[in-house]
């Protein structure tokens, strides 16, 4: 990424030489990009002698080694909401609930939530903020349940903001870590033969 800043930074110079296409420049190293990022997917390794958690904090330790190299990004927060997503869409009809689709982490926005489902709404984020509880204050008074679903780092300071704004008690904080390993463990049966299966089941929804 810091070698392609720097080629259009060139490029931009040697336009007020000689006119340069950088509309067709753009989208060509656009696709270059993209093409590079399909060669390197993330990876979720299955392995039955350590716990799903685990192997779900090595997914979102690429995610966050990857944002480092492309500031600005959002990898670690897209995957956690896609995540979500496939685990609802794995236990619930899909009429059943409405997805939006991944923003940056508390940007202003009128949707209720990332997820609606009957009286509850999801939120996921990596970054709780006070937009956010202003978010869910907001469904508490529309009759809601906000749920807060952020990684395991994040779950206090998202349970210190709801208690600034007097809300203690009233917003459910989930760890994404364990929202995930207990439902997969609940519905492998408790059997440890099953739980890759069931992982393997939401992973391939997440690529639908």
């Amino acid at each position: 990424m810091g070698l392609m800043i720097k080629y259009f930074e060139f490029l931009n110079e040697a336009h007020d030489i000689e006119p340069v296409d950088l509309e067709a420049l753009e989208d060509h190293w656009a696709e270059q990009i993209r093409e590079y990022f399909r060669n390197q997917p993330f990876t979720l390794t299955a392995d039955p002698s350590r716990t799903i958690s685990a192997s779900l904090e090595e997914l979102f330790e690429q995610a966050r080694k990857r944002q480092k190299q492309n500031p600005g990004t959002q990898y670690l927060g897209a995957i956690l909401q896609h995540l979500v997503g496939a685990k609802l869409s794995v236990i619930l009809p899909q009429d059943k609930f409405q997805i939006h689709g991944a923003s940056v982490a508390d940007s202003p926005t009128d949707r209720s939530g990332d997820f609606v489902i009957n009286t509850t709404i999801l939120h996921c984020t990596t970054a709780p903020g006070e937009p956010l509880i202003q978010k869910c204050n907001a469904n508490i008074r529309a009759g809601c349940l906000p749920i807060i679903i952020t990684i395991y780092d994040r779950v206090k300071t998202a349970l210190d903001l709801a208690a600034d704004a007097d809300l203690n008690g009233r917003i459910e904080v989930w760890d994404i870590q364990q929202f995930l390993s207990t439902n997969i463990i609940e519905h492998s049966l408790f059997d440890g033969t099953e739980r890759n299966a069931k992982l393997a089941g939401i992973m391939e929804r997440v690529y639908q």
